[in-house]
């Protein structure tokens, strides 16, 4: 099984639902730390659902915040890696 790398830029789910996006630094059980980090408050359903953010990325009509330095998540419930695109899109921040 492949893992996730430092540096690797991903998208991470939380238990409360919490979408985040950044640059994988570390994870120790259920958190994980990254930079440069973003939050899809909410995303159209043109995007076809939450695993299609590390595929395509928040489209049009997404809600995506401005960058934070470095970010500690708790209750991670899953981490994903995401495409080149899916990154290009999360880095627009779109708040439509």
């Amino acid at each position: 099984m492949e893992k996730v790398k430092k540096g690797d830029y991903i998208v991470v789910a939380t238990e409360l639902r919490g979408v985040f996006a950044g640059e994988f630094v570390t994870r120790e059980g259920a958190e994980a730390t990254i930079r440069n980090a973003r939050m899809c408050v909410a995303w159209p359903a043109s995007v076809h659902g939450f695993t299609a953010l590390a595929a395509c990325g928040p489209l049009q009509g997404s809600r995506v915040s401005l960058a934070a330095p470095l970010l500690v998540i708790t209750k991670v419930s899953a981490i994903m890696v995401c495409s080149a695109a899916a990154r290009a899109q999360w880095e627009k921040s779109l708040w439509s």
